[in-house]
Order: structure tokens, then C-alpha cells, then sequence
């Protein structure tokens, strides 16, 4: 009997052993989760931080926006006219060129009948 009751002991200890084994690893890792939660913690107060400057930021660039935009519009309008310009002024070019393509054919044409 008293095997039999070492037997059992024996098997109670090893269980308790495995029990507190398990407990210490569960702690570490509650220590390990708590950690990272305060890193977190702190990174996310960082990043609210950076929020407030941003949006500090945006107010500023914001109210230079309203006090300029009139400036703005202005600068566009005249870019959309000077593109237009542009544009008009290369379909002139492009219709010179053909006018002229062309009469160099005619004259070529003629060339070659003189020739003849």
C-alpha cells in the first residue's frame, strides 16, 4: 500500500510541479503582455501628440489657404489662358507646316513636270 501511496504522491507532486511551471509561465506572459501594453500605451500618446501638431498645422496652412486662394485662382486662370495660348498658337504652327508641306509638293510636282 504504501507503493501504491508513493505512487499517488509521486504523481501529485509532479502535477502541483507542472501546475506552478504553468503559473510562472502564465505570469511571465501576463508581464510580457502588461510590457507591451505600456509600450502602446506610449505610443499611442506619441502618435496623439504628432495628431495635435498636425492638426495644428493644418489650421495654420488652413487660414494662409482662405487668405491666399484668391491669389490662387488667379495663378490658374492665368495658366489655363497661357496654356491656351499655347495650344493655339501650336495648331497655327501645325497648319503652317501642312500649308507649307504642301506647297513644296506642288512645287516637287512641278519640278518634274519642267523635267519632263
Amino acid at each position: 500500500m504504501s507503493s501504491s501511496s508513493n505512487k499517488i504522491t509521486d504523481r501529485r507532486i509532479a502535477e502541483l510541479k507542472a501546475v506552478v511551471q504553468n503559473r510562472d509561465q502564465v505570469k511571465e506572459k501576463l508581464q510580457n503582455d502588461l510590457k507591451e501594453l505600456e509600450d502602446l500605451r506610449k505610443a499611442v500618446e506619441d502618435l496623439e501628440d504628432q495628431l495635435d501638431e498636425l492638426d495644428k498645422e493644418l489650421i495654420s496652412s488652413a487660414a494662409f489657404a482662405a487668405k491666399h486662394k484668391r491669389g490662387k485662382a488667379e495663378v490658374k486662370k492665368s495658366t489655363a489662358d497661357q496654356i491656351s495660348e499655347k495650344k493655339l498658337l501650336i495648331q497655327r504652327w501645325e497648319e503652317q507646316y501642312e500649308d507649307r508641306k504642301q506647297e513644296l509638293e506642288d512645287l516637287e510636282a512641278m519640278v518634274e513636270k519642267l523635267q519632263e
